[in-house]
């Protein structure tokens, strides 16, 4: 076997420099576009700060003598009663 030393096997080779690097102009391509950007911030500004419909409900539950239902009051107190002696120990 024969081995040429002049030989080079450098997978990259060297840059030419000949000619210096010329830049593709941008394109409008080249930018993002937001083209639903207007009607979300139309629709997020029609949207009510306050609900009526759930202030109205929530007046009601309030106002309510059964509210809440017993049986969440016990279970409410329950897991209290469990966490308060939890930490007791």
């Amino acid at each position: 076997m024969q081995v040429d030393p002049k030989l080079t096997t450098s997978a990259i080779g060297r840059p030419d420099t000949s000619q210096p690097l010329i830049r593709k102009a941008k394109t409008d391509s080249d930018y993002a576009t937001f083209s639903r950007t207007e009607a979300l911030h139309k629709a997020y500004s029609d949207v009510p700060d306050v609900r009526a419909e759930a202030v109205s409900k929530a007046k009601e539950l309030v106002s309510s003598s059964t509210y809440p239902p017993p049986e969440t009051i016990k279970r409410i107190s329950n897991l209290l009663a469990m966490q308060l002696s939890a930490t007791e120990d």
